[in-house]
């Protein structure tokens, strides 16, 4: 009986107060500074940082940014392609493509992620754009150049 009437209290409270889902009150942005971790918005202007692969980039209207969440990384790996980033008086991001030191030399991922849906969840979050990689302003002449390197 007593452990009857303990459900029926426990129910009738979480009816009355109204059942709650776990709250999201942090941003992306907060919860980097939290971790110590440094993210491209906080780059000045001419100072360098490095991203992987995989957190490079989305694109919104046919172009490529940068978000300004996306962890630097401290140390790249070996066996992986990165990006150097260097932010530019205007705002933008002039990229540098870095292969992999050990292995294949591929060519950099093609970018699909669209900055539309980052921003969807993380409403906070800013988008730099990239004025160049290795000097180019578009991906054909960027490929033309890596595929005359050697790169696959």
């Amino acid at each position: 009986m007593k452990l009857t009437l303990t459900a029926l209290t426990i129910a009738a409270s979480l009816m009355a107060s109204g059942v709650s889902a776990f709250e999201l009150n942090t941003t992306l942005s907060e919860e980097n500074k939290m971790r110590g971790k440094p993210v491209v918005g906080d780059l000045s202007v001419g100072v360098k940082g490095l991203l992987s692969y995989y957190s490079f980039g989305c694109v919104r209207n046919g172009k490529i940014y940068l978000n300004s969440d996306s962890t630097l990384e401290t140390d790249p790996n070996d066996y992986s392609s990165h990006y150097e980033i260097i932010r530019q008086v205007d705002g933008g991001f002039v990229v540098t493509y870095v292969p992999a030191q050990e292995g294949d030399k591929d060519m950099p991922p093609f970018i699909r992620t669209k900055c539309d849906d980052i921003a969807e969840y993380y409403s906070e979050s800013t988008f730099y754009p990239i004025n160049s990689i290795n000097g180019f302003t578009d991906r054909r002449s960027l490929l033309i150049n890596l595929i005359n390197q050697g790169y696959e």
